[in-house]
């Protein structure tokens, strides 16, 4: 048998991975668009969700900035047009900036306390664009770079085919441009996440041989559509109620970035005297046999010089103690943690 095989000329594959390729991934985002992320109207679902990563990343401030052009100057294309620009203060770490460019899942999976655990919350995003830019800061580290799901699509590099000028940011004109935003809105912009979300336009989907529109999804909102979305006074007040941690969003619109005026929002939705153990909890409130618990305080929205305000009072359900001992059991199911090929 020796001898037979030293005849023969072998080609042993050293990969032993099973491969996904970048069309995979750009199914599962249109999969997870028209099911679990389906938009019920109006911008729901992308406005719930970006508010939710923000809290997620324990941000106090969260703001949104509807901007009808970017920069006719820079390298990457997607700068160039309208866009929604989102901006938090919470740090965005390492594991961040690997888990940004995961399709499903994210950092988020292993740490339950936290609204969106299975991190595929953020790819509503694509509802509105083809491919984001974001930059990142932690301690006063920059961290930027490009989701693109196209990139890598023709199976030959990890390129984008058509586009490739989306695949990079530029780092001393384009980088600049973004973290000059960033800094438009925080000042110091030493912890955060600033993403890029270029709105879909016609151009953006010219991967069709035959000329019909090829894309993600078949969405070109304007920005007259996002500035309705993001700018309901009613909506972020719900939405804040739930946060844990945030308590400011603001929303502003611009012709472009260098019109942006922080002081002068379209609308300001704050939470008077916050403080993050008197509102809504996490799991891990469910301690000394405290199965309800009440909360309250007041958020206000500034719009146009008006101010109304809200009174929030609400009881909060957390786990009963029966729930409480079968989670804390040998029997109770949990995640695995995978470490060196292992699983605890």
């Amino acid at each position: 048998m020796k001898a037979l095989i030293d005849n023969m000329k072998v080609e042993p594959r050293e990969n032993a991975r099973i491969l996904r390729s970048a069309l995979d991934e750009v199914k599962s985002i249109q999969t997870l668009l028209s099911d679990v992320y389906k938009d019920d109207g109006g911008g729901r679902t992308l406005l719930r969700e970006l508010v939710q990563n923000a809290d997620d990343a324990n941000s106090s401030k969260l703001s949104f900035v509807i901007l009808e052009h970017g920069w006719t100057d820079c390298q990457n294309s997607l700068l160039k047009g309208a866009s929604l620009v989102v901006i938090n203060n919470g740090p965005f770490t390492v594991r961040d900036h690997e888990a940004i460019h995961l399709a499903i899942g994210g950092s988020k999976m292993e740490e339950a306390d936290k609204i969106g655990r299975f991190g595929v919350g953020l790819k509503s995003i694509f509802h509105i664009c083809e491919a984001i830019l974001y930059l990142g800061a932690d301690e006063g580290v920059l961290r930027p770079g490009v989701v693109n799901p196209w990139a890598g699509t023709d199976g030959k590099n990890d390129s984008d085919p058509i586009h490739p000028d989306w695949d990079h940011i530029h780092k001393d004109h384009d980088l600049r441009k973004l973290l000059e935003v960033a800094r438009s809105i925080d000042y110091k912009f030493s912890n955060g996440l600033l993403l890029w979300i270029p709105i879909r336009t016609r151009e953006h989907v010219d991967r069709s041989d035959d000329g019909r529109p090829s894309g993600i999804i078949d969405s070109y909102p304007n920005t007259n559509d996002l500035f309705n979305w993001f700018s309901r006074p009613q909506s972020l007040v719900y939405l804040l109620t739930q946060c844990g941690y945030l308590d400011e969003i603001k929303v502003y619109r611009a012709n472009g970035p260098e019109n942006i005026d922080a002081d002068k929002p379209s609308l300001k939705i704050f939470r008077n005297d916050f403080k993050a153990d008197s509102w809504v909890g996490r799991h891990n409130d469910d301690i000394n046999q405290q199965f309800t618990r009440e909360f309250q305080g007041s958020i206000e929205a500034e719009n146009n010089d008006h101010v109304n305000s809200w009174t929030v009072k609400g009881i909060e359900k957390l786990g009963e103690e029966t729930l409480i001992k079968i989670r804390d059991s040998d029997d109770w199911p949990r995640e695995h943690h995978w470490i060196d090929g292992r699983s605890k």
